[in-house]
């Protein structure tokens, strides 16, 4: 039991170090807090291998290499965009901001934003986010503020700052395109690899038919806590109907 012993305390190590890394960079939020949790579980596992059977142990690790292999399937899906670079529209889903600054994921889906309008530049940007109880801005403001920063024309930019949730996102979007499109426009979103899959339910329901994505990189200290989340969320979406 020495090999599962130090395999335990490999796993827990692994995940502390990403959660204590991702709660210093990113707002606190559930995969955060599930990743601490999960990291505790397995450090007690590996001290207490030797009194646990055997069952336990390896059933222990095949749901680990289970929840692994289902983590990893969403980042890779989220990887292969489908963008045309002809859109009318981009709709970049907030993930929160830390102050009045996003936080460095969203960041990365607003350098994704600013790579496509360089290849656009008749494109709409729509920035999607409201505010959160710890944020001092709404997050589309703070977006917005990123996107001029980066050369992106203001007049470019359209903001959504009602936004709590993804299908928020999309719904109060789609009503931004209402008021700047007649018929219906050409519409792609962008968001981090991993929420892309959940995202596309979530536009599909909001009635973006075939709505095209493009993804952005996720900073290795989140990987593992927003694949838990992300997981958590497609669970409760399937089960319950909302997020």
């Amino acid at each position: 039991m020495k090999a599962v012993r130090c395999l335990f305390f490999a796993i827990g190590s692994i995940f502390f170090l990403s959660a204590a890394v991702s709660a210093f960079t990113s707002n606190l939020h559930a995969g955060i807090i599930f990743t601490f949790a999960a990291s505790a579980l397995y450090i007690i596992a590996g001290a207490f291998a030797s009194k646990l059977p055997k069952w336990v142990s390896y059933a222990a690790l095949i749901l680990t290499a289970v929840a692994a292999v289902v983590i990893s399937s969403l980042y890779i899906y989220g990887c292969f965009d489908t963008v045309s670079y002809d859109e009318d529209a981009v709709i970049v889903l907030g993930c929160g901001i830390r102050g009045d600054v996003p936080a460095p994921q969203l960041a990365r889906r607003l350098d994704a934003a600013a790579e496509y309008y360089r290849k656009n530049p008749d494109v709409l940007i729509i920035v999607s986010g409201g505010q959160g109880e710890d944020e001092d801005i709404p997050e589309s403001e703070a977006m917005k503020k990123y996107l001029i920063s980066l050369g992106i024309p203001e007049s470019s930019i359209s903001e959504e700052s009602s936004s709590t949730s993804t299908e928020e996102n999309f719904r109060f979007s789609k009503e931004v395109l209402g008021e700047r499109f007649e018929g219906e426009p050409g519409v792609a979103f962008i968001t981090s690899e991993y929420h892309v899959f959940r995202a596309s339910l979530h536009a599909n329901s909001a009635g973006f038919d075939g709505i095209a994505h493009l993804h952005s990189v996720t900073p290795w200290n989140l990987i593992i806590p927003n694949g838990i989340r992300e997981c958590l969320g497609i669970v409760r979406q399937f089960v319950f109907g909302w997020l």
